[in-house]
């Protein structure tokens, strides 16, 4: 199939979105953005046809996706997708498609990639690409949180993104309120335009439930499934480890994208308490995630900031309670019997509930997990969220028909 402009038909009337993304399926490393794709694609690709542009291997991976053919769109349920190689190569091949390829939209993930987002940003501001309406998801790269590491280059980046005006005329996307005042905070004045839809869930790999196994009273177990860096906040988890007693595993699962912070990890796990134990597992492919919340008895995720955090519905829909902090959008978790959500300095109180779990006994506990489960499985057919989602991209896309025809009376008036 070619990338050229193809002629609409009646069979398929569907606007295209071109959506542009650092990482997607079959990488595992992209976190919950490759995810928030996904979800996208199958609750909406019926009403959307969406094509995606993305790189030919995983991140920070030096290899190609096994059997991947770069530089061919290849037909996926509901989506079509295109993988670039890196360098000039991968480059020209992204330039040739944004102006030669035939959409409507254009949906960039995150606020600093540089080939996926800066890149395009800099063609719309030099009237490279039409008046193409765009949709900026930052996929929580403009959480306090997330900008406190590597500041400094990401400050320029902003800044000079300010100096050059490259988010004139975008639309952004923010899960919550909240998260629509931190992009505000982030990009400065004059202030961006901004739409509230939360992310999209996607549903859960085949097959039955993974069965729990009982739950005892005086042991824990507690998991932690994530990236090791400084923003998921794995170091501060293993310091309150050392204020409880009782027979506690502390299960880890991801990868170390931050060497040095896993050593500092790894210091903070020398001298716990007797019966408490931290094991790491290394990254889980998405595959496994379910079977990884399923052997746990408590997801403990402290961590600065997330913009939507599909790890905390994964939990919940393996039946897995949470304990998370208050840097998230989740706020009902406690409302639907499903975990507990702490402000992120209140480490006296993580510390209570993970002893009053200890102590938990198998009765307590599978209606605690059942209420996480039943959670879990709302989440997956949430109509309303999928109508934000429609709406913001319905609201971008006639936005582009205005300022084209704002276009083409200036040329008449010429």
């Amino acid at each position: 199939m070619s990338f050229g402009r193809e002629p609409r038909t009646v069979k398929d009337s569907r606007r295209r979105i071109l959506v542009l993304v650092s990482s997607f399926l079959p990488g595992e490393m992209g976190g919950g953005t490759v995810r928030s794709v996904v979800g996208l694609v199958e609750k909406l690709g019926t009403r959307f046809r969406f094509r995606i542009l993305t790189a030919d291997r995983d991140v920070g991976s030096k290899e190609a996706y096994p059997g991947i053919v770069p530089d061919r769109w290849l037909e996926r349920p509901n989506h079509e997708v295109l993988y670039v190689r890196p360098g000039l190569a991968g480059l020209s091949r992204i330039w040739r498609i944004l102006r030669e390829h035939d959409y409507d939209l254009l949906l960039l993930n995150g606020a600093f990639a540089r080939r996926f987002s800066l890149f395009p940003l800099l063609l719309q501001r030099l009237g490279l690409l039409g008046n193409k309406p765009i949709v900026i998801a930052p996929r929580g790269q403009l959480d306090p949180g997330a900008l406190k590491f590597k500041r400094r280059k990401k400050r320029t980046l902003l800044w000079i993104a300010a100096a050059l005006d490259l988010f004139r005329g975008a639309l952004w996307q923010a899960s919550t309120p909240r998260k629509a005042d931190e992009i505000r905070s982030a990009i400065g004045s004059p202030g961006p335009a901004i739409e509230i839809a939360r992310d999209l869930m996607p549903g859960p790999p085949p097959g039955e439930r993974t069965p729990r196994t009982s739950k005892r009273a005086g042991e824990l177990r507690i998991v932690f499934v994530s990236r090791i860096s400084p923003k998921k906040n794995l170091r501060a988890a293993i310091r309150m480890l050392h204020r409880v007693e009782g027979g506690v595993e502390f299960a880890i699962h991801g990868p170390q994208e931050d060497p040095e912070y896993w050593k500092a990890c790894e210091s903070e796990a020398l001298h716990l308490p007797e019966g408490v134990r931290v094991v790491y597992h290394g990254p889980v492919t998405h595959g496994d995630v379910s079977k990884v919340f399923s052997k746990a008895d408590l997801f403990f995720f402290p961590t600065l900031g997330e913009n939507f955090g599909y790890v905390i519905a994964e939990a919940l829909q393996a039946g897995c309670p949470v304990l998370v902090s208050n840097r998230t959008p989740w706020q009902d978790l406690e409302a639907r019997g499903a975990g507990w959500i702490v402000p992120l300095e209140d480490e006296a109180r993580f510390v209570e509930i993970i002893r009053n779990c200890i102590r938990m006994g198998g009765d307590d506990y599978d209606r605690l997990s059942a209420s996480a489960y039943e959670f879990g499985r709302t989440l997956l057919n949430d109509f309303e969220e999928v109508e934000a989602n429609r709406r913001m991209f319905e609201k971008a896309l006639a936005e582009g028909v205005r300022m084209e025809n704002a276009a083409a009376c200036g040329s008449q008036d010429d």
